[in-house]
């Protein structure tokens, strides 16, 4: 049995995501809005608002994907502002160009990063172990993509805590940083500023 893609490292772990995301990229925006109720636009729009962004101001958006933030952040920064997005997986971005155009946080720059996360509360985090688990990976194989929604859960589930992603933003650097929790802890805003 092939090695599950959470469990490979280095240059082959790096391969198969890419490769997987690649194949999803078709679809990524649809079963994005179907497996979060559409949900999602509400959630980047709040981590936009977060970042208090001027028309003319710079945005970057790392790990772009198919670029669901550039529309919020063009209508932040509007036409004289510059968005920057990248990201590991070239037919991801190719989506993205439809969006808008693609530079780095510099001093005073704010960032804002919207991240799966495992609910604090027992009942919560239950429910969503359950959907994440069983129904997100169902949605994936009906639509054709068992591996990569089966892959998206478990990375959620081994990624850092928003205490761990906090520290780490700290230990970067970044004041002013702070969490707040999204859809019962489903979701974590992660904000920061560059001084």
């Amino acid at each position: 049995m092939a090695e599950a893609i959470w469990e490979r490292k280095g240059n082959e772990k790096r391969d198969a995501v890419q490769g997987m995301f690649a194949r999803i990229a078709p679809r990524y925006d649809r079963l994005n809005g179907l497996m979060s109720g559409g949900l999602h636009r509400a959630w980047r729009a709040a981590a936009v608002r977060s970042l208090a962004l001027k028309p003319g101001d710079a945005a970057l958006d790392v790990c772009s994907g198919t670029g669901d933030f550039l529309l919020p952040l063009r209508r932040a920064v509007g036409p004289s502002g510059r968005l920057v997005a990248t990201d590991v997986c070239a037919p991801m971005l190719e989506r993205a160009d439809a969006k808008d155009a693609f530079r780095i946080l510099g001093a005073g720059g704010r960032f804002a990063s919207v991240e799966m996360a495992t609910p604090r509360r027992p009942v919560a985090k239950a429910i969503s172990t359950f959907l994440f688990r069983r129904v997100v990976p169902a949605l994936g194989r009906l639509f054709g993509h068992a591996e990569a929604y089966a892959y998206l859960p478990e990375s959620t589930l081994r990624h850092k805590s928003r205490e761990e992603l906090t520290r780490s933003m700290e230990e970067a650097g970044f004041v002013d940083v702070a969490a707040r929790d999204l859809f019962f802890g489903n979701l974590c805003l992660h904000t920061g500023r560059k001084p």
